[in-house]
């Protein structure tokens, strides 16, 4: 008869080889799956013993499927009688379509109704469907005009072996390897075979697992070496109520396994009793490494959920230097309950070692975990040069650009939705030099570039300076490096944001200049919470893009390290050089962060004395413009000399961080504008929260130099406005000319000028570093203009006078 294993996508070949040794015949391999001759005994066979297959399907018909009539009937034609007890419940599964059958659901809508109403017509019983949990689960597989019709006989996917933990916090955090991915890894890197040709003292398989996480790895490769069968824990098959279920030979496939796995469990207690033929695979050594949290007892946990007693070498990664000493030693240190080990000599186990790498947790990492565990990883590699192999999988896809060499072998796979790689490498051919930056303390980061020690040292004088300073100020955010470097071109602004709770009542007033005292505390007893943002200047195009992100780890691992931020807590963001562009509008191209459906990190922040809403992974920046830090504290002193029931406007508002300054310095008339009704929304809650939530408090989503043009001819008057512009835009919602700083500012001004109030001051800004004020076009309008940027650029920005450009404007 005619099967078909299902498997990832790039699995095939592994899957084929896994098939000819179970004793399967006409094996051939296809795209996500691999269909081979059977017994029904050989395919109850890679039911227990596939590691690699998702599923088994029994064919049980091929079918003309030209339109929806002809695949009715010809499904209806099936003696469905003869498969179906009539209590069962069944569930149709479609794939493929053609030029008339073109939704999957249909198709097994309209096969499900054929084999019901067959069921009808010769049983007299209308069988139930049940599409979560089926008794017997059918599958229509549609190419061209044809369809193969095949029941799914492995019940449950084969990769839930029944051993998995069911703690998520600790899955979340330490990641989950699926197991029919762990055991491609293990059969790309040699390990299935080493334990198959173990048939002498000589020959010992060892295996070192660098970053097991959750377990799965440590426990196929425990499964593999102990020969025990992979399906032993599966709970319900999906043969279990078919009628042409042959349960003698079931029986007979299944008390094989069992007794085997006895006689392993038997062998595992007493090793001194173990015997070549009770134990083929008695002799083999696995080591593992790791540095998260938990990593040992959940290996440990997995292992026992499994029903297997042995007990791997598991250390971390700072002993790792010692993993042949260590491996040596491991017959020694193990107890009566654990298997035997070889006391082989030290080199000759260091030869015989396969190496496998699980990278998969990295698949939706914060960019400076990620950049952490890959020098980690890079650092640990050189202490295997006398392996025998080193197969990772990476969803990464940078593992040769970090080892700086190619690959034996790679296969390309999905993990979720994430393209990545299997590859296998001979450590012979790896040829690292890792360097490392030493700290007071003694310890030593691995970092990828030589040069990195010098953004090492700049950074940590940055910030012990930056520190003091920022202490003796009350600033709790402020920039730490402004590109000192030109080749770790980066803006890094550290960030101390209070812990979360709810947003009703927040607030805490410090700050001798804020008159917003009336809020309850919200400064609780425990630390703030501490965040990093780097934004890094994309790199000319003639620099090396290997180097430019290596350097980029090197920045975020190094910050880590220094600022004493945990990895999690370091977001990237990428601008390019300035060319013009929107102030905000743009999106990051965050490497990591905002991971996709993943809700945005928002924190809240103080800053002389009000609390702003900071995002840190949405979008390119944060919502609080460190820079324009001083000049939101000007607008507050300004604030305190408009009139009673005065009028303020913040016109490109972004997220509103001005009208809260101007308001807490007692303007109680305020008029925020910007085309964005996000930021229009995030200035709301801004302001609520700090305690502004009058109606006298206004917000307008409109093209602003629209409602500009609107208010100048109108009686409307103010004694205060604040205008940050963008260098340009595009937008369709705004006029048809777009927006050009430097075309268009004079105009500009000269509108808001005529919207001042008698005495009345405009505080103008904008961030092109080579603007140029139109001052003729402003004195031949009457409009006074003095540049004050020199007094807005804060402590932490003194590097940079240019990141903006601010002038009080007047109407002469």
């Amino acid at each position: 008869m005619e099967c078909i294993a299902t498997c990832p996508k790039g699995f095939e070949k592994l899957l084929a080889l896994e098939l000819k040794e179970l004793h399967c015949t006409q094996i051939r391999p296809l795209t996500g799956q691999v269909s081979f001759g059977a017994e029904l005994a050989d395919a109850y066979r890679a039911c227990m013993w596939s590691r690699l297959a998702s599923r088994v399907l029994v064919m049980l018909a091929r079918v003309g499927a030209a339109n929806a009539d002809e695949l009715y009937q010809q499904i209806f034609d099936i003696s469905w009688e003869t498969h179906i007890p009539v209590d069962a419940s069944i569930a149709v599964q479609a794939h493929g379509t053609n030029a008339e059958l073109r939704n999957t659901q249909f198709i097994a809508l309209r096969t499900k109704d054929a084999i019901v109403d067959r069921m009808l017509a010769k049983r007299a019983v209308r069988i139930t469907t049940n599409p979560s949990d089926p008794d017997i689960r059918l599958v229509v597989r549609l190419h061209n005009n044809t369809a193969m019709v095949g029941l799914d006989i492995s019940g449950e996917p084969l990769f839930k072996r029944g051993y998995e933990l069911q703690d998520t916090r600790r899955r979340n955090k330490l990641g989950f390897l699926r197991p029919d991915y762990a055991c491609a890894l293990l059969a790309q890197a040699g390990w299935i075979d080493a334990c198959q040709s173990a048939t002498s003292d000589d020959t010992v398989p060892s295996l070192v697992v660098l970053y097991p996480g959750e377990g799965t790895l440590v426990c196929e490769a425990t499964s593999i070496a102990l020969g025990r069968a992979a399906g032993l824990l599966h709970a319900r098959w999906g043969f279990d109520k078919w009628l042409l279920h042959d349960q003698a030979c079931w029986k007979r496939i299944y008390n094989d396994a069992q007794q085997r796995a006895q006689r392993v469990q038997q062998t595992t207690e007493q090793p001194q009793q173990a015997t070549q033929q009770t134990a083929p695979n008695k002799q083999f050594s696995i080591m593992a490494i790791d540095t998260r949290e938990g990593w040992q007892t959940s290996v440990r946990h997995m292992l026992r959920s499994a029903g297997m007693f042995y007990e791997p070498t598991l250390m971390s990664a700072e002993n790792f230097k010692e993993m042949t000493e260590v491996t040596t030693a491991a017959p020694a240190a193990t107890t009566s309950s654990t298997a035997a080990v070889s006391t082989l000599p030290q080199q000759r186990l260091a030869d015989q070692s396969i190496c496998v790498a699980d990278l998969s947790f990295l698949q939706n990492a914060k960019p400076a975990v990620e950049a952490t565990m890959l020098s980690e990883f890079r650092a640990l590699v050189p202490q295997l040069s006398t392996a025998r192999t080193l197969g990772i999988i990476d969803p990464t896809n940078t593992t040769s650009d970090i080892l700086q060499v190619q690959p034996l072998s790679t296969i390309n796979i999905l993990l979720g939705q994430t393209p990545s790689v299997l590859s296998c490498y001979n450590p012979a051919d790896i040829q690292l030099h890792v360097p490392h930056i030493t700290y007071k303390d003694g310890q030593q980061l691995p970092v990828f570039m030589q040069n990195s020690e010098q953004f090492a040292a700049r950074l940590a004088k940055n910030y012990r300076l930056r520190k003091k300073w920022a202490s003796r100020e009350l600033i709790s955010c402020y920039r730490v490096y402004d590109a000192d470097l030109p080749d770790y071109a980066a803006a890094i602004d550290l960030y101390e944001t209070l812990p979360q709770q709810p947003r009703r009542g927040i607030g805490s007033s410090k700050h001798p200049n804020s008159r917003a005292s009336s809020r309850p505390s919200a400064r609780p007893n425990n630390q703030p919470e501490r965040w990093a943002v780097i934004a890094e200047y994309a790199a000319p195009k003639m620099i090396n893009p290997a180097h430019a992100w290596q350097r980029l780890l090197d920045m975020l691992t190094i910050t880590a390290r220094i600022c004493d931020i945990q990895p999690e807590h370091i977001f990237v963001k990428t601008r390019m050089r300035s060319k013009g562009g929107s102030q905000y509008a743009q999106t990051a191209g965050t490497q990591g962060a905002g991971a996709r459906g993943a809700r945005p990190i928002t924190r809240l922040v103080d800053e002389n004395g009000l609390l702003f809403e900071v995002n840190f992974d949405a979008a390119l920046d944060t919502g609080l413009f460190l820079d324009h830090r001083d000049t939101r504290n000007m607008l507050r002193e300004l604030a305190k000399k408009v009139p009673y029931n005065g009028y303020f406007c913040n016109l490109f508002s972004y997220t509103g961080s001005a009208s809260c300054y101007v308001a807490d310095g007692g303007v109680t008339n305020t008029v925020t504008v910007d085309m964005s009704k996000t930021y229009l929304d995030w200035a709301q809650r801004n302001m609520r929260c700090n305690g502004f939530a009058d109606e006298s408090h206004k917000f307008v989503q409109a093209d602003v130099l629209k409602w500009v043009d609107e208010q100048r001819h109108s009686p409307n008057r103010y004694h205060l406005i604040f205008c940050d512009v963008p260098t340009f835009s595009n937008s369709a919602r705004m006029r048809k000319r777009g927006w050009d700083v430097q075309r268009d500012h004079a105009e500009l001004l000269i509108s808001l000028s005529r919207m001042l109030a008698k005495d009345g001051v405009c505080v103008f800004s904008c961030n092109l570093r080579s603007f140029k004020l139109d001052e003729k076009a402003l004195q031949k309008t009457g409009v006074s203009v003095e540049d004050i940027s020199s007094n807005t650029i804060p402590e932490d920005f003194k590097r940079n006078p240019k990141i903006h450009r601010c002038f009080l404007v007047r109407r002469a």
